[in-house]
């Protein structure tokens, strides 16, 4: 592949995992806030069961796009450091833990979307809070990053 039609892969895919992103975000309602209660959590997860297991299909769906965005950013990045070049690499990094962040946080809420009214409450708000951290450390990167 050219460098030219890396390029157009790589932006093409990162406006469709933006696009996709923002899609996810606003498809299901806020979820219940850290500590929130388990019956609050199970309600939630009753009342939005479809909503939030499609949001949370689409934030994991986001991963492979953003990968292929963020390869083609790390090779412009390696490009123009030249000589000793590291950037591109704390740079991919980076976005390699907060993509496994965010796979790892859509698991949870896919889980509890299924099994939150069924969870035990401690279980369940457990879960509820590993996924809210989740998101909140992939948005806070996400933002920071553009």
């Amino acid at each position: 592949m050219t460098s030219r039609n890396a390029s157009i892969a790589g932006g093409i895919a990162g406006i469709v995992g933006w696009v996709v992103f923002f899609v996810a975000f606003v498809l299901a309602p806020t979820p219940p806030t850290l500590g929130a209660s388990a019956a609050d959590i199970a309600r939630y997860y009753t009342e939005n069961h479809h909503g939030t297991l499609i949001s949370a299909f689409l934030f994991a769906t986001t991963a492979p796009l953003f990968t292929i965005w963020a390869g083609v950013l790390a090779a412009r990045l390696r490009d123009a450091e030249r000589e000793g070049a590291w950037l591109y690499l704390a740079f991919l990094a980076g976005v390699i833990v907060t993509l496994a962040v965010d796979v790892s946080a859509s698991f949870i809420t896919m889980a509890l979307s299924g099994r939150g009214s069924t969870a035990g409450d401690a279980t369940a708000q457990t879960l509820s809070d590993i996924a809210n951290y989740g998101y909140i450390f992939t948005g806070f990167g996400s933002v920071a990053f553009v």
